[in-house]
């Protein structure tokens, strides 16, 4: 099911909807 849809740079630096937030806060960062 597609629950959002839009350019990817948008999506993830400001998604909308509740799932994809969740989403992507589960995604582990890399930093260093």
């Amino acid at each position: 099911k597609i629950v959002e849809q839009g350019l990817t740079d948008d999506i993830c630096h400001s998604p909308q909807e509740a799932y994809t937030q969740k989403l992507l806060a589960a995604v582990p960062r890399l930093y260093g």
